[in-house]
């Protein structure tokens, strides 16, 4: 029997902490044993049945620990639970910490394309912006060299070797793995939130800096369509998302939901499912919605959404940063939605199954 750890600072509502629950589960159904550790009590996604879960701050030692003492606490829980022929660990924070403890079978599961993100927190054309970015770009270099590291889409992986050039000791490209099944009998599950009137959706952290919500909301207005649009999630930025929404005089078109631990029944009802971020790693979203057929709009942005939208669907990209080539594409998607429905029924989902998936993380193992 496998024995794996996997590692995520916590399960606030993300796409990175979804993932790793969906692998977990497809562990546990081809009968390896799981062990799940995060470092914050912080749970908003649904645990599934069998899984052994452990906080590290249920068990810590002192009040105020920085990174090295959770490093020695997470040694300690893994020598004692151990030993594992898989260890995955997944977003930097977390990566920084199981760097220090250099467990063999250790994989760092790359999420994003790092550079992007590195390039928006510092867009700032200052010497200082620049001196910060390089400052950065050395960090990720010395936390990745010669690691085992997973990519979630091969743009991310494209991002690793040629933009920040970090040398790997081992690298592979695992999409994000995805219970078909599951999704389509959880989409079908009643919610009376979901509106009955014709909408659009988006989901995504409030995070305008990475999601850029507002450029979905001045998409919208340009598109001027008579759906509404509805947007699920939660975060940091959902007062100023309020505010703007307020601004371009959308109070009476746009509904704003809290995190759904099952966002399917909205997806699955939607005339369309819009993303607009800036970058991403493997957009979840987008494969939910072609798993239920839902008509995708998003940003070509990298990395994800053109490995996804393959074929004629490449068309419902829009560049990043513009407004109204988005919401002209919103237009076109809504005009042709049954089209769209034609090639997505054809599309096979095989490549996301997670058996497949879950089967290419364990051969890791071995």
């Amino acid at each position: 029997m496998k024995k794996v750890a996997i590692i995520i600072d916590s399960l606030a509502g993300g796409g990175a902490e979804k993932v790793m629950l969906e692998i977990a589960s497809g562990f546990l159904s081809q009968n390896a044993k799981v062990n799940f550790y995060i470092r914050k009590n912080h749970i908003e996604h649904l645990i599934p049945d069998n899984l052994n879960l452990f906080c590290l701050e249920d068990i810590k030692t002192q009040q105020k620990m920085r990174r090295k003492d959770y490093a020695l606490l997470l040694k300690k829980v893994l020598i004692k639970d151990g030993p594992f022929d898989l260890i995955l660990s997944n977003l930097e924070s977390t990566d920084k910490m199981v760097r220090l403890l250099k467990f063999p079978n250790t994989y760092f599961v790359i999420h994003n394309t790092i550079s992007q993100k590195l390039k928006k927190r510092y867009s700032n054309a200052s010497l200082i912006h620049k001196i910060k970015y390089l400052r950065e770009i050395l960090k990720f270099k010395r936390l990745y060299h010669h690691q085992n590291l997973i990519t979630v889409s091969h743009g991310v992986q494209k991002d690793l070797l040629t933009t920040l050039h970090i040398k790997p000791k081992f690298i592979t490209t695992i999409y994000n793995p995805f219970d078909i099944n599951g999704i389509i009998e959880k989409a079908s599950e009643f919610n009376p939130l979901v509106p009955k009137e014709p909408y659009i959706v988006h989901i995504g952290r409030f995070l305008i800096e990475h999601k850029r919500q507002d450029l979905l909301l001045e998409a919208y207005q340009h598109a001027n369509i008579k759906e509404k649009l509805v947007i699920i999630g939660k975060g940091q930025d959902k007062s100023k998302i309020l505010n703007i929404i307020q601004k371009l005089h959308l109070e009476n078109k746009v509904i704003m939901l809290d995190f759904q631990k099952n966002p399917y029944p909205f997806i699955k009802n939607a005339e369309a499912f819009v993303l607009s971020s800036d970058y991403e790693g493997l957009p979840t979203v987008l494969i939910e919605a072609l798993i239920l057929q839902t008509p995708i709009v998003s940003t070509d942005c990298p990395s994800g959404p053109r490995e996804i939208l393959e074929g004629s669907l490449n068309k419902y990209l829009s560049s990043c940063n513009d407004p109204i080539m988005l919401g002209e594409k919103i237009k076109m998607a809504l005009s042709e939605k049954s089209n769209i429905k034609k090639t997505l029924a054809s599309i096979n989902l095989e490549k996301y199954q997670i058996d497949a998936i879950t089967k290419q993380y364990l051969e890791l193992g071995n």
